[in-house]
């Protein structure tokens, strides 16, 4: 039993790898994965706008990293970057043209994952998403726990 239990965590992580970091990523034309989560964080905000801060915090993404992805957003003309020297630091605000391709990337998504669905089957894949939700809550109480426990440190 243990030997299956390991196998089947391992090849999940394997999988995982590949779905994040494989095939899928040749998907975006127009920006890459991480340059696509920043825009949809952003987009998400009040006016879309959020500080620099906020992004590293909740995208749990590298200072340098974000700002690397943020420039090149900033180029492309995505956004604009405001880097006060004042005490209240940094802000990243969505463009329209930052907005129309952001828009455009998600109908992509929709009617490639509308045909994936249905192959797949939409009921299937509601109790598919509400495992995985149900597995992430488990996953982190125990790294949580963990913690508590001193078993991890963060």
């Amino acid at each position: 039993m243990e030997s299956r239990f390991a196998a089947m965590i391992s090849e999940l992580i394997y999988q995982q790898f590949f779905l994040n970091q494989g095939e899928f990523l040749d998907f975006f034309e127009r920006f890459n994965l991480n340059e696509f989560i920043t825009l949809k964080f952003i987009s998400r905000r009040d006016l879309g706008t959020v500080s620099l801060e906020e992004t590293i915090s909740r995208l749990q993404i590298g200072e340098s990293e974000i700002k690397t992805i943020v420039f090149r957003l900033q180029e492309e003309g995505y956004v604009t970057f405001s880097n006060s020297d004042s005490e209240v630091g940094a802000y990243i605000t969505i463009s329209e043209k930052g907005i129309k391709h952001l828009h455009e990337q998600e109908e992509e998504f929709v009617s490639y994952y509308g045909k994936v669905i249905d192959d797949f089957g939409v009921q299937r894949m509601g109790k598919l998403l509400a495992m995985i939700k149900d597995l992430q809550k488990i996953m982190k109480a125990q790294v949580e726990n963990d913690r508590n426990a001193g078993v991890l440190q963060h």
